[in-house]
Order: structure tokens, then C-alpha cells, then sequence
């Protein structure tokens, strides 16, 4: 008694179609493969649309030999895309992202397929081995029946010579079951992932559709579930998601920043009689030109010659007002009465 609840616990459990197409589902590494691509595609949409990663950069420059001052850049800059090149990276990641569930749902399909051909496979090798069993034990009782008919002389040789060939030809056919079983256990172990080494279990009969559906309702339901058409619209979506993302890219981006500019100064240097000396500037705000007379509005020649004046006025200073002074002296310029 013990002996026998023993072999039950060490039994494997029998199999179940649906039990081996959710573990199939959760277990093979080749559907496995095609979730991680798939999450990768998907989880790549979001940063195909984002704005590109900010440049701090930080300089020193201009340094005089002698170290009196140590002028700092500090300037922060960010790519803004212009003409759409965001939507248009962002679709053509969806696009991936589409053909990856796509190929996704396809691999699912032939798992499921190969898994349920499989297991039929093994149901078969199963059903067969065991018919082939009970036809064994029948055509023995023949045998020696006939062995019997022969050896009383009811029944010629040939009789026996017949039941022995059917009973040759029954565990023919029962080997070769044991191999179609063998095969199948092995098709389905590299499936879940199992060690083909190990023991299948028993199988036990799969549900079966009492009636099929209608040619028209199984070819629309093909056409809206196929993934290998939903592979196909990805694909074709694609090219032209690829083309609007390249003539996207012929504009050029705008590219925005801030910027600001420090000095850290030595120690004063002390002139001859004692008093401090401060660094020389090269940017006086005081040489810009000076504003528009205030009796009447600028001109454009005013306007041009007090840029030129500014800009000359930040290297030399004196010439640039000048040229300003005489400008405004110059008729022409005079605003226009209603």
C-alpha cells in the first residue's frame, strides 16, 4: 500500500493543453526574446519625442600671463528641433514599436500552434500505444488458440502462421508509436523548456469544438487578428515614417542658452607710491554711443551710424563720437510734419 501512494506522489502530473499553452506562454525562450524586443520598442517611444540632453560647459579663457585676473565662462545651452522632428521621432518609434507587437503577437501564434501540434502529436503516439497494448493481449489469446486448433488438428498451419504475423505487425506498430511519443515529448520539451529527459506524464483529451464557424465569420476574424497583416501595415507605415523623419532633419536646430561670464580677481597691485592699481577692462560700457538727440527721433542713417559709432566706440571710443556728432548735424534726418 505504501508502495503504491509512492509511485502516485512520484508521478508526474498528467498534462493539460491549456495548462501547457500558459506555461509556453510564460516559459519559451523564444517568445521570451520577442516580449523583451517588444517592451524595448515600447519603452523607447517616449525618449524618441523628448529634447535632447542640455550642455553645461565651463571655460577659462582669456588669462593673462601674470594671473592678475581669471576670467570664468559658464553657459548652459539646449537644441531646441524645429519643423517637427519631434513628432516625427516620435512616430518613428511608434512605427517600431508597432512591427515589434506585431512580430510579438506572430511568435506568440506559432508558439501556440507548435505547442497544441505537439501535444496532439503526443495524445496520438499515447492513444495509439495503448490500442496497440490492447490489441496485443487479444491477438496473444488468438495465437494460442490457434496454437490449440493446430496441435488437435481442426485447423490447417496456416492459420497460426496468420495470427502470428498480425501479432507482428501490432508490435511493429507499437514501437513505432513509442517513437512518434518519444519525438513529440521532445518537440514539446524544447518548447516549455523542459528537460527532454524527463517523464511527460499522461495526456488527457483536449476540448473540441462541437461546430466550426462559418467560412465568412473565420476569414473576417482572420483579417482583423492576423498579426502577420498587422506586421505588414507596420511595414508599410514605416517607409514613410522614415521619409518624414529625414526631411525633417534638413532644418536645422534652434540652439538656446545662457551664458554669463566671471572674473576672479588677485590681490591689487600696489603703483609706486602706493596707491592700489585695479585690472584694466576691455569692455567699458561707458565707450557705447550715446543716446538719439531728445528733440527729434532718429533717423535710419542716424540709427546705422550710431551702430557703427558703438562699434567703434568699443574699440577707440572718441572716433565713434565724432561720427555720431557730425551725423546728427547732417539734414534729412529732420521728422516729417502731418
Amino acid at each position: 500500500m505504501i508502495a503504491v501512494l509512492l509511485l502516485a506522489l512520484a508521478a508526474p502530473p498528467p498534462l493539460r493543453l491549456a495548462d501547457l499553452l500558459r506555461e509556453a506562454r510564460e516559459k519559451n525562450p523564444d517568445l521570451k526574446a520577442a516580449t523583451a524586443r517588444m517592451r524595448a520598442a515600447q519603452s523607447g517611444v517616449a525618449p524618441a519625442g523628448a529634447l535632447d540632453d542640455p550642455m553645461l560647459m565651463v571655460q577659462l579663457w582669456n588669462t593673462p600671463a601674470d594671473f592678475s585676473t581669471v576670467p570664468v565662462m559658464v553657459q548652459l545651452s539646449q537644441n531646441l528641433p524645429l519643423g517637427g522632428k519631434r513628432g516625427a521621432r516620435t512616430d518613428l518609434a511608434r512605427a517600431d514599436a508597432a512591427m515589434a507587437g506585431a512580430d510579438h503577437a506572430q511568435k506568440q501564434r506559432e508558439v501556440e500552434t507548435q505547442v497544441a501540434s505537439a501535444y496532439f502529436d503526443l495524445f496520438l503516439a499515447d492513444r495509439t500505444q495503448q490500442i496497440d497494448d490492447e490489441l496485443e493481449a487479444i491477438l496473444r489469446v488468438v495465437l494460442r488458440s490457434s496454437e490449440a486448433r493446430v496441435s488437435t488438428g481442426k485447423a490447417e498451419q496456416v492459420e497460426l502462421l496468420r495470427a502470428q504475423g498480425a501479432l507482428i505487425q501490432v508490435r511493429s506498430e507499437r514501437e513505432t508509436a513509442i517513437d512518434h511519443r518519444r519525438s513529440a515529448w521532445a518537440r514539446l520539451a524544447a518548447l516549455l523548456d523542459r528537460d527532454p529527459a524527463s517523464s511527460p506524464g499522461t495526456t488527457t483529451q483536449p476540448g473540441v469544438l462541437a461546430q466550426l464557424p462559418d467560412a465568412v465569420a473565420l476569414t473576417e476574424r482572420a483579417t482583423r487578428e492576423r498579426p502577420e497583416l498587422a506586421g505588414s501595415l507596420a511595414a508599410a507605415r514605416l517607409p514613410r515614417q522614415q521619409e518624414r523623419a529625414a526631411h525633417r532633419r534638413r532644418a536645422g536646430p534652434a540652439r538656446g542658452g545662457a551664458g554669463s561670464r566671471a572674473c576672479a580677481a588677485q590681490p591689487r597691485r600696489l603703483r609706486g607710491g602706493g596707491e592700489p592699481r585695479a585690472p584694466a577692462r576691455r569692455d567699458a560700457p561707458d565707450r557705447l554711443a550715446p543716446p538719439a538727440h531728445p528733440h527729434r527721433p532718429a533717423g535710419r542713417r542716424e540709427r546705422a551710424v550710431q551702430l557703427r559709432g558703438g562699434q567703434d566706440g568699443f574699440h577707440g571710443g572718441a572716433r565713434g563720437r565724432t561720427r555720431l556728432a557730425h551725423a546728427r548735424d547732417e539734414p534729412g534726418d529732420a521728422p516729417r510734419q502731418l
